[in-house]
């Protein structure tokens, strides 16, 4: 709702100036109403005296990777869509709005999956599915045009399922010691990948391939997760031959101008 509210409706209907003081307003009532309905404070049980259990390093790096690439996927797409658009400030309300409605279906399907599918089985299909979308992606902005929102939606779909997937992933622990350390490796992620995009992928490698090349770090990704040899062997051989064959088509992110 902030989003749509804030880049495509409220602008128009109240004016910027206005409009960001409504959302200041807006933060200023919740940082108030979190004020006064916070618990009262209350002496540490034992149980809570207790060292709080680190996050395992398997998780944290799949929470920083995952925090790392949508930010940068989020920062490439608001550049193709710049293409269509000449990168108006609708490019990026519209990114944002697709990328948060992705973000929450993935957390939706991860919770209920729960008792339903593996953690790693559904973790190696998310990273397998994204990195093939990926390498799809320029190709699909060629045909489709504003279109291309749509896979960048089920990118962020497919993507959006790793983060929640490391909190079932992480060994068993206090809840705050846990949620606080994955969520900072995904914070401190995420900040590395909308700088890496904008001032290193973008000039250096260029959009298509910046791309690509974040589909390449999912596929090893989705290769090395999980401990069964047969799975790891079969994404392996899957993955393979898939971007064989669009590097040999005329879909190659590789083939286009930077």
């Amino acid at each position: 709702a902030g989003a749509v509210l804030g880049a495509l409706l409220l602008p128009e209907w109240l004016g910027v100036a206005a409009t960001y003081g409504c959302a200041a307003a807006l933060s200023l009532a919740v940082g108030l109403c979190a004020w006064f309905v916070r618990a009262p404070e209350r002496v540490a049980g034992a149980s809570e005296r207790a060292p709080a259990a680190r996050a395992a390093l398997g998780p944290l790096a799949l929470a920083a990777g995952s925090g790392f690439s949508i930010l940068a996927f989020e920062v490439l797409l608001i550049h193709a869509l710049g293409q269509l658009y000449s990168h108006c400030a609708y490019s990026i309300g519209l990114v944002l709005l697709v990328a948060l409605v992705g973000l929450g279906l993935a957390a939706a399907l991860v919770a209920a999956s729960v008792g339903r599918v593996a953690s790693t089985t559904l973790l190696r299909a998310s990273l397998a599915a994204t990195a093939m979308l990926f390498v799809l992606l320029p190709a699909a902005q060629e045909w489709l045009g504003q279109g291309v929102l749509v896979v960048g939606g089920l990118i962020f779909l497919a993507g959006g399922l790793i983060f929640p997937l490391t909190f079932r992933l992480a060994p068993a622990g206090p809840a705050g010691a846990r949620v606080g350390g994955l969520l900072a490796a995904n914070t401190l992620g995420a900040i590395g990948g909308s700088l890496a995009a904008s001032f290193v992928l973008l000039p250096l490698v260029g959009l298509w391939k910046s791309l690509a090349g974040l589909g390449v770090l999912y596929a090893l990704a989705a290769v090395l997760v999980g401990a069964g040899v047969r799975a790891r062997l079969a994404t392996l051989v899957l993955l393979a031959a898939f971007f064989l064959a669009v590097a040999a088509s005329p879909l190659s992110p590789w083939a286009r101008p930077s």
